[in-house]
């Protein structure tokens, strides 16, 4: 399907939400949304299925932090980077985890390369470390895998230790940098991520990021909004206190939610 503005803007609410903090601001993934937009950029959005078997998909996103720079399109120079590498075109784009900004940098990746971005995900969520994907549960290697500082350098990761290890030497390049990465890996061939991947994670972060629209257009609360979708309200409350730095390559900090109320039937 082509994808209109809405549905983009849909898409990223939706994994922001699914996020659950973690996988960038959903207002800088925006940006670059409405930049590809401006340039007439096209979005489309398969399924898994239309993955010829023979064929690589990848994953392009960023590592660092939540107030790093992406602005030099690093996500999609490492995609190209890691075709050459292999030597092969890719058939589309996976979105590595839901958040407002890599989902938003797997969207633009397969704009800027007119390609399509495949309606699943490697996690399902926002996740903290490279490792933390379904590929590496079934025991699948993230590499080979390439990685694009802000200064141009161009690196290829044939092999590593392990994806743990892999982890350490990103987020090293990333302190050393003091700026966002952008990274592409897990190259896959469509026989095996048909039966590895998250289907359909795309669609439900759109499906969330509607019915936020439609609640607030109809002036009415967004989040039992949710429970339609098979969520569930455990309670409520406000948060009264957050501290957030950067640090090591992460978004570092803590907060407190004090309750007000608690709802202990839960939908099954």
């Amino acid at each position: 399907m082509k994808l209109r503005e809405e549905d983009l803007m849909d898409i990223l609410v939706g994994a922001t939400i699914l996020g659950c903090g973690g996988g960038g601001s959903l207002e800088e993934g925006w940006k670059l949304i409405k930049r590809e937009l401006k340039k007439g950029r096209k979005f489309r959005l398969v399924d898994v299925d239309d993955v010829p078997n023979d064929k690589i998909v990848a994953s392009p996103y960023y590592v660092g932090s939540l107030g790093g720079n992406s602005k030099d399109n690093l996500a999609v120079k490492s995609f190209i980077l890691l075709e050459e590498f292999i030597g092969e075109k890719f058939f589309g784009v996976v979105s590595t985890e839901m958040g407002g900004h890599n989902t938003a940098a797997a969207l633009t990746t397969a704009a800027e390369l007119g390609l399509p971005l495949i309606d699943a995900d490697m996690a399902g969520r926002a996740v903290p470390e490279l490792h933390h994907s379904v590929y590496y549960i079934r025991g699948y290697n993230m590499c080979p895998f390439s990685v694009v500082t802000a200064y141009e350098d161009k690196i290829i990761f044939s092999r590593t230790r392990d994806d743990l290890h892999a982890e350490k030497l990103v987020r090293s390049i990333v302190k050393v940098t003091g700026a966002n990465v952008g990274v592409t890996s897990h190259p896959i061939r469509g026989k095996i991520f048909k039966r590895t991947i998250i289907r359909n994670a795309i669609s439900l972060a759109m499906d969330i990021g509607k019915s936020v629209r439609k609640a607030k257009e109809e002036d009415k609360n967004w989040v039992l909004s949710l429970l339609e979708l098979g969520g569930f309200l455990l309670f409520k409350g406000e948060c009264v206190y957050m501290e957030r730095r950067e640090g090591s390559g992460f978004t570092i900090g803590e907060f407190e939610l004090q309750v007000i109320e608690f709802y202990l039937k839960m939908r099954t």
